[in-house]
């Protein structure tokens, strides 16, 4: 089970429905009941502190000297060294400052700009600097300079009591880092929590008031990186006996030199609690009654011990994620979940119909119901029966609030008895606090979200990001598409929208294998990566404004790539590697053409973002003079377009038939023709076929571009060399050749087999028309009956008779097999020519008895032996000879 979310510097501590033998509310329950009270039996729980967590380790400074660092595990360089009492400010504090031009504010960490080569030391408010932002120089000023952070003020308390005790007992010290194996290992770190709550004009750290200064060491951890991974962590170290010796003679020591006054060191055996006089009594925390509201009329009430007994009271999924109505995405381990399912005394109830977007989520059912009425009965549950547990133990070491239910809560530790390694903490109602009052419709803020998750990896932590604190004046148009391929009309359309925004960005789709766009007759794809090039291509000349976005992780349906790009970059599901930030923008445009379906559900996501607006755009047109191509296109090349659709309906008819499912076939009547096979088939189908049918040159679209038009084009150039070259402008320009190399290679297929197969196919269809003439009838299914010349049939027994009569059932397929390829095609009719042996003509030397018994069979063109078998003047020859006339014609 996924719990990365909560996974923090040193480690997140469970909470008893972490465990993964918790699947139900009688396993929660069970855990509180058994192993709870079997560890407080054996064991002293450690009392869990709200402190600021920095681990601290051992670290060589540039002077060749051991001195005391805090590290809070991000990639920086500065953290990764480690950060000693001389830099904390440069890590922890930030300046905000006013780029120039734009005015457009941003927080930055200071070590960031020590990275860029400034002095922190010269920082003054007024003070020009250059920076690098977003990868580019620009000018910026000094607006205000943050001070006050707590581990400028904390970290130098706790590393300053560490190095006091090193530079006095430098000899005991050395000792015990050694014992510790912190001196000769940087990764070795000490897991701590730092109270200073007097350096805090509240008092308080976070939620817990002690009333006190100190610094809690809970044992150590160790760094590393996780393989494949950028990020680091820790991980605890399970200490041995002397280790346990040697923390506990760290603290004497720190305390003995300690220069601070008021502040005191703690081992993790000074924060403990025992076990009291009063036995853990579960019964008045499972009587509480808990209602849960699915909507204004449907709801559940209950006390927390039925709750727990329900089997519909499972474990849902840390990862599944739903639209909530402020818009944002969250598990149901939300705890906004959790404070508007069960809110306390005095706040607002929240069924789940209110919680949840109503566009995103029109319909609840009863298992999204119990989803989320389980992750809030597993919160609520984990906090009553924890306070519970927290009134019977005793604050051993009198840390802060006598009373543990005051406190976060206590941690336990046992594989023996959870199965796992892991700190078990039980938390009362600190779960709960810091939350704030009431929830509004629109949650509480994200922040809050894991009170018990530590910032994750640095990089990503809050206090390493740069903060624009203002909104950007400019507007960004989105224009997405598949541009398979790419023409003129898109680049209108782009310059169009360049006209209303600042820059316009060009989004690619990437669909599936299913949905390729391919050639008609070539089968060529224009992929990704293609119009990549060819929108390089045809946009050399255009706006400078506009820019295509090249992703390794493109979207196969870019409508939404403007909801992806207002996601953090890690939260994307698609081009999470495009730099957009979109705080630099007060508008957003969305073009799509007015052919788009206004009532697409892919634009119903923006409707409720007031800062983006759809524009349609107009459809764009050819040039006046396109129309003019193509009819002399049609009159230039009449024969050839006649052969090329006699082909599309033999193909379309093939297509057709590879379509027809089991059941369709059943519908079919005898004899079936195209618009039979086309009336059986999907929508989907139907729609692919007619598609196909219409690959002809009178079909194209006189007034609007299309790029199924231009892939049509594209391929009569290539495959059939058609003199296209005045209609491939209008759709890209002067830059014909380059595109049609993209498109298809450094070589074009011109002159490949697609074009003598063709011609042949056109050949023999004539030839057969004319074979049908000369032999008299013609049957039903186009077989040829009677002998070439009208000589008389030769007489045949019944039995060949029977077999003759069987091939010509079978309908004529050669005029859809490629002659080049008729030896490769298993299984596929040879193409037999129409003819009679002369056996007045023999090859000399050469036996014929088997060849004139091969001559009752079928004959194959490519079988060079038989060539002497036939006389000048036959069919074959005239065959041919159209086949060497046609090629050159076509040439």
């Amino acid at each position: 089970m996924k719990r990365l979310l909560k996974e923090g510097p040193v480690g997140h501590m469970w909470h008893p429905f972490d465990l993964d033998q918790v699947k139900t509310g009688k396993d929660l329950l069970s855990i509180f009941q058994n192993e709870v009270v079997q560890y407080i039996s054996k064991f002293t729980p450690s009392i869990k502190i709200d402190g600021i967590n920095g681990p601290i380790r051992l670290i060589e400074n540039e002077a060749g000297e051991k001195e005391f660092a805090i590290d809070r595990l991000s990639t920086a360089p500065l953290d990764i060294r480690g950060v000693t009492i001389d830099r904390l400010r440069e890590r922890f504090e930030k300046a905000i400052l006013m780029l120039v031009p734009g005015g457009v504010e941003i927080k930055l960490p200071l070590h960031k700009l020590v990275a860029m080569g400034i002095d922190i030391q010269d920082l003054e408010v007024g003070k020009k600097l250059e920076i690098v932002h977003r990868k580019k120089k620009t000018i910026a000023i000094v607006k205000e300079l943050t001070s006050g952070h707590g581990f400028v003020n904390d970290g130098s308390v706790a590393l300053n009591v560490l190095n006091a005790a090193l530079h006095a007992a430098p000899g005991a010290m050395q000792s015990i880092m050694e014992d510790l194996g912190m001196w000769d290992n940087p990764n070795i770190c000490l897991n701590n929590d730092i109270v200073h709550e007097s350096s805090k004009d509240s008092g308080m750290v976070n939620a817990v008031s002690y009333q006190e200064d100190f610094i809690a060491f809970h044992g150590l951890n160790e760094i590393f990186v996780p393989d494949g991974k950028k990020a680091r962590k820790t991980k605890e170290i399970r200490m041995s006996t002397a280790q346990k010796v040697a923390l506990s003679d760290l603290v004497l020591l720190a305390n003995k030199h300690n220069p601070v006054e008021g502040f005191r060191v703690l081992s993790p055996f000074d924060t403990v609690a025992t076990s009291g006089d009063i036995p853990i009594d579960y019964s008045e925390a499972l009587s509480v009654d808990v209602t849960i509201e699915l909507d204004n009329e449907n709801a559940v009430s209950k006390n927390i011990g039925a709750w727990l007994s329900d089997p519909k009271i499972v474990k849902p999924s840390y990862d599944e994620k739903y639209t909530f109505s402020d818009g944002k995405k969250r598990s149901y381990f939300s705890k906004q979940n959790y404070v508007a399912l069960i809110p306390d005394g005095g706040e607002q109830r929240f069924s789940i119909r209110d919680m949840l977007s109503q566009e995103a989520h029109p319909e609840i059912t009863e298992d999204d119901y119990y989803k989320f009425a389980s992750a809030a009965i597993f919160y609520h549950a984990t906090r009553v029966l924890g306070r519970e547990v927290l009134k019977t133990l005793v604050n051993k070491s009198a840390v802060g609030n006598e009373a543990l239910t005051s406190h976060e809560g206590v941690v336990m530790r046992s594989r023996n008895i959870f199965g796992i390694d892991k700190p078990i903490k039980i938390t009362g109602d600190f779960i709960r606090s810091g939350m704030g009052g009431g929830i509004a419709q629109k949650m509480i803020k994200e922040e809050t979200e894991l009170d018990d998750a530590a910032p994750p990896e640095i990089g990503d932590e809050e206090s390493e990001k740069v903060e624009v604190s203002t909104q950007g004046a400019k507007v960004v148009a989105i224009m997405p598409g598949s541009f398979k391929p790419p023409h003129n009309g898109h680049v209108k359309m782009a310059e169009a929208l360049a006209k209303m925004a600042d820059e316009v960005l060009i989004f690619i789709s990437a669909p599936g294998a299913g949905s390729k766009r391919l050639m008609p007759f070539s089968g060529t794809e224009v992929s990704y990566q293609k119009s990549l090039r060819l929108w390089g291509s045809i946009l050399r000349n255009s706006s400078p404004n506009i820019r295509i976005v090249d992703s390794a992780n493109p979207s196969p349906s870019p409508v939404t790539a403007l909801l992806d790009l207002s996601l953090p970059r890690e939260e994307r599901n698609f081009y999470n590697d495009v730099d957009f930030f979109k705080e630099d923008y007060e508008k957003f445009i969305l073009g799509v053409s007015e052919k788009e379906d206004s009532e697409d559900s892919r634009f119903s996501a923006y409707a409720n973002m007031p800062n983006v607006e759809i524009v349609k755009i107009p459809v764009i047109n050819h040039d006046s003079s396109y129309a003019e191509h193509v009819g002399r296109l049609l009159s230039a090349s009449g024969d050839v377009i006649e052969a090329l659709e006699q082909k599309i309906q033999v193909d379309g008819l093939e297509l057709a038939k590879g379509l027809v499912s089991s059941r369709g076939a059943k519908k079919l009547p005898a004899n079936p023709s195209i618009e039979d096979y086309i009336s059986v088939l999907s929508k989907a189908n139907q729609n692919k076929v007619a598609k196909f049918l219409k690959s002809s040159p009178r079909h194209l679209d006189k007034e609007a571009f299309s790029a199924t038009d231009l892939r049509l084009l594209l391929d009569l150039k290539a495959v059939y060399n058609l003199p296209v070259e005045e209609l491939l402008k209008d759709f890209v320009g002067n830059n014909v050749d380059e595109f049609i190399n993209i498109v298809f290679g450094q070589s074009t297929v011109k002159e490949s087999k697609f074009v003598i197969k063709n011609m042949i196919l056109s050949t023999l269809l004539e030839q057969l028309d004319e074979m049908s003439v000369a032999g008299g009838s013609t049957g039903s299914s186009g077989n040829i009956q009677g002998t070439p010349g009208g000589s008389s049939p030769s007489k045949i027994t019944k039995k060949e008779k029977d077999e003759k009569d069987e091939k010509d059932e079978e309908p004529i397929e050669e005029v859809a097999i490629d002659p080049l390829d008729i030896s490769q095609h298993a299984g596929m009719k040879k193409l037999t020519p129409i003819g009679t042996a002369d056996s007045r003509s023999k090859s000399s030397g050469i036996d014929d008895t088997k060849y004139k018994k091969d001559l009752k069979n079928k004959l194959k063109f490519n079988n060079v032996d038989r060539a002497p078998y036939y006389k000048e003047g036959d069919i074959i020859t005239d065959l041919v000879e159209k086949v060497l006339r046609n090629i050159i014609r076509m040439n």
